[in-house]
């Protein structure tokens, strides 16, 4: 082996190590970054698609109340159906609800009258909650009674406020009344709540507000956790963002995960066989395959002597044929 090619194999051996460490690091370096976006991703799909199984569709809803005049009282009813899902058909005797069994409701009554206080004084609401075979679950009655005042009150209240007669909207203005009907109802297992059944009446022959609009509220109690999980639930656009950025950081992070491992496996292989294809040749095979001068030497000799024992006999043959010939 020449000095050059000693040299050479001494930076090789000593460069071996430090391109080791340098791959190590640039493959650290990409994976780090890729793994982190493959995780995000997986989070971000995971997130959306437990949140949206987990959590409840709606903690508030509202339905529209018609009431109808009927002498002295004013009846009306308002149907949760809206909001109740489906029953199940996999699951037999599975009726269509809008909580689950165990569940609070929350149930309160608005009501838009006019801000007119010499128009009733007091009128009682009685609601009843209503099941799907029109079965009463819940009743219960509140009273309102508005604030009175005398007449030489009102003449100064009006007297005073003259200049805003201007602005008709005032005298108008609605007078919004909240009534809160049912408090931590429990849906029971037997008949589920679908709906509610409101009678306004007046005391002692009195009159009744006009209501112009009439709204019944739900709201569920969820605790803590539950309504963290709804506040977390994304609507049908933003569900369809977040899926497809996670889908995008899992696909990009994956691959870049995947692709330096990929390389640095064909790189390995390529460097074995490369290695298998410089291994030196023994000195056995080469004397087998190749044999020296002194070997090829002792091969003619052998030859050679060889053919001078085989002309001998040919010689000592001819020598007796030609002895025969004289005698005879």
């Amino acid at each position: 082996m020449s000095g050059a090619e000693s040299s050479g194999g001494v930076v090789q051996e000593w460069l071996a190590p430090k391109l080791l460490l340098c791959k190590t690091c640039c493959l650290v370096a990409i994976i780090i970054p890729c793994l982190s976006a493959f995780l995000f991703g997986a989070s971000v799909l995971f997130s959306v698609i437990a949140v949206r199984h987990v959590s409840v569709t709606w903690v508030h809803a509202s339905f529209p109340l018609s009431l109808d005049y009927r002498g002295e009282a004013a009846i009306g009813t308002a149907s949760f159906a809206a909001i109740a899902p489906p029953p199940n058909p996999k699951v037999p005797g599975d009726v269509s609800r809008i909580v689950k069994t165990g569940e609070k409701l929350d149930v309160m009554l608005e009501l838009v009258v006019p801000n007119k206080a010499d128009d009733y004084e007091l009128f009682h609401v009685t609601g009843e909650l209503l099941s799907t075979n029109d079965s009463v679950l819940a009743t219960s009655t509140i009273s309102f009674l508005n604030s009175q005042k005398t007449t030489l009150l009102s003449l100064a209240r009006k007297v005073l406020l003259l200049p805003l007669s201007l602005f008709e909207w005032w005298w108008k203005s609605p007078q919004t009344i909240n009534l809160e009907m049912f408090t931590q109802y429990v849906e029971s297992e037997g008949f589920p709540a679908k709906g509610i059944r409101v009678k306004m009446e007046a005391r002692h022959m009195g009159a009744l507000p006009k209501v112009s609009d009439a709204k019944v509220h739900l709201g569920r109690n969820l605790g803590l956790v539950g309504q963290a999980l709804f506040l977390m639930r994304p609507s049908g656009v933003p569900t369809l963002i977040l899926l497809m950025v996670g889908f995008s950081f899992l696909t990009v992070g994956g691959m870049g995960c995947c692709l330096p491992l990929l390389a640095l496996l064909l790189s390995a292989d390529h460097e074995a066989v490369d290695g298998n294809d410089n291994i030196p040749v023994g000195s056995a095979t080469n004397q087998t395959l190749d044999p020296s001068p002194i070997q090829s030497e002792g091969v003619g000799e052998s030859v050679a002597s060889t053919g001078q024992e085989t002309d001998i006999p040919n010689a000592q043959s001819e020598t007796g044929t030609s002895l025969r010939k004289r005698r005879a």
